[in-house]
């Protein structure tokens, strides 16, 4: 990371305070740099993966990669080989990726809109220590946001920049649970740390990429001429032939001889 000394300038001016906060920062994205082609990345540095996609990719790596984690499987020890339970960090590093991606683009923090600064507070103060400690969910009372962050009444924007879609992608966690009176400085948003974020933008992503190869697909009956098409025959030759062989031996057990897929 050639700019390290600059992004622990940058985090701090920002709100990163602490030492901690900023050392694990910068670990986190050391640790990615130095394994981006373990992690399938044709790039050099964070530099060139930032002006390739703007992260895009890697983000999605890592979302896949906290998705195998969930499932049991090791594929995060490329980037922590001696954890037992990555889940949490692997969604604190994503959003730190995130984060150094604002930095490498220029963004000032010292000029960050209010709601910026409401979701980058709840994020560190919250969100990530909560994280850290396993904890299965976190509420936030909209009262102490409004006191730390100086907002003298701004109930109305921190409940609005705390439900939106931009802090669920930001923080990785669904829509928060509101409880007590709607945007009041009583309200507490709960947030569920456990349960995995739908991430709509990379979903329409996808639907663009297979749209592109079957351009005229209207359904699984109706899917045109493209990739679809071919996705489908050999599925449908599959059942014909399945069918067929039923037909012939109308028993519970299909003969040892039959191959479906000669």
């Amino acid at each position: 990371m050639k700019n390290e000394g600059d992004y622990r300038i940058w985090l701090e001016r920002g709100g990163a305070q602490t030492d901690a906060g900023r050392n694990s920062r910068a670990y986190a994205i050391r640790t990615i740099e130095r394994n981006l082609f373990a992690l399938g990345m044709p790039y050099r540095d964070l530099d060139e993966a930032w002006k390739a996609d703007r992260f895009e990719a890697l983000r999605e790596r890592l979302r896949h990669m906290r998705k195998d984690a969930r499932a049991g499987g090791k594929d995060y020890r490329i980037l922590m080989p001696d954890s037992d339970h990555p889940h949490n960090r692997l969604s604190n590093w994503g959003s730190w990726l995130g984060q150094y991606g604002r930095f490498l683009a220029g963004d000032p923090p010292g000029t960050a809109k209010d709601a910026d600064r409401i979701r980058q507070y709840v994020l560190e103060r919250y969100i990530e220590p909560a994280r850290e400690e396993g904890r299965a969910y976190v509420e936030v009372l909209v009262r102490d946001v409004d006191e730390a962050l100086g907002l003298n009444l701004g109930w109305p924007n921190i409940c609005q920049a705390l439900r939106g879609k931009t802090f669920q992608n930001m923080a990785q966690t669904p829509e928060p649970e509101p409880v007590g009176p709607d945007q009041s400085s009583a309200t507490v948003f709960r947030f569920d740390l456990q349960r995995y974020c739908f991430n709509r933008q990379a979903l329409e992503r996808l639907r663009a990429r297979f749209l592109a190869l079957c351009p005229d697909f209207q359904s699984f009956l109706e899917p045109g001429s493209g990739w679809a098409k071919g996705e489908k025959a050999y599925k449908v030759a599959a059942i014909d032939r399945a069918r067929s062989v039923i037909a012939e031996d109308p028993t519970d057990e299909i003969p040892a001889s039959t191959s479906l897929t000669s």
